[in-house]
């Protein structure tokens, strides 16, 4: 006896409800005998349509390149000092001067604006001819010279009362503060009065009418 299985696929076309599906059978071994199979199937009503999850690509993610920064090195300054020209002393308009005999020397220096020191800071000194002695400013003031220092003129100033012939050479006044280090020269020579070369012109000219006279 061999029994034999078959699906059968059946689709109901209705609406919700209860549906009643029968299927007969037969074969060639079973001749007249009639199989059936009854199968009930409920149908119900959906309220909502099955909810079919959106599907949801995402999106490329793209990575920002970041580009380094460069910074330019900003370039240095650098402060060039420039050589600060020496701001000599001011000696005045005449620097060789001849006084006669017995009448009064005044030589000033004047100190430049802008600087780094005091009229008292100036010093002179004397020298008589090109290898003579040398007299400082102490010296100067003992023999009788006055010298004067005015912060508030800015000046320093030599006096000489009476002048007399020994007294001429080369006057000095100097600084030593650098930058500034600076001198004034004056040279003074004193000359013979109008009297004394007239007197000896008449002298002259006395002998020689003496020396005619001899001959007559």
């Amino acid at each position: 006896k061999q029994w034999y299985q078959r699906r059968v696929a059946i689709t109901a076309g209705g609406g919700p409800g209860t549906y009643i599906f029968s299927v007969q059978t037969t074969n060639d071994f079973s001749e007249g005998v009639v199989t059936t199979q009854t199968v009930t199937h409920e149908v119900k009503e959906t309220t909502e349509a099955p909810t079919v999850p959106a599907t949801t690509t995402p999106k490329p993610t793209t990575k920002k390149i970041t580009t380094p920064k460069i910074t330019t090195p900003k370039p240095i300054t650098v402060a060039v000092t420039e050589p600060q020209e020496p701001k000599n002393m001011d000696c005045g308009p005449i620097q060789n001067l001849e006084p006669l005999p017995g009448k009064p020397l005044q030589l000033s220096c004047i100190v430049p604006e802008d600087v780094n020191y005091e009229a008292e800071a100036i010093t002179w000194s004397y020298k008589v001819g090109d290898e003579g002695q040398t007299l400082d400013q102490e010296a100067l003031i003992i023999s009788g010279v006055n010298i004067v220092a005015n912060n508030t003129l800015k000046s320093s100033t030599l006096n000489i009362g009476e002048i007399i012939e020994t007294q001429a050479g080369t006057y000095k006044c100097s600084i030593e503060s650098s930058p500034h280090s600076s001198e004034c020269e004056y040279i003074v020579a004193v000359t013979r009065t109008g009297s004394g070369a007239l007197q000896t012109s008449v002298s002259t000219a006395v002998s020689l009418v003496i020396v005619l006279l001899a001959f007559f």
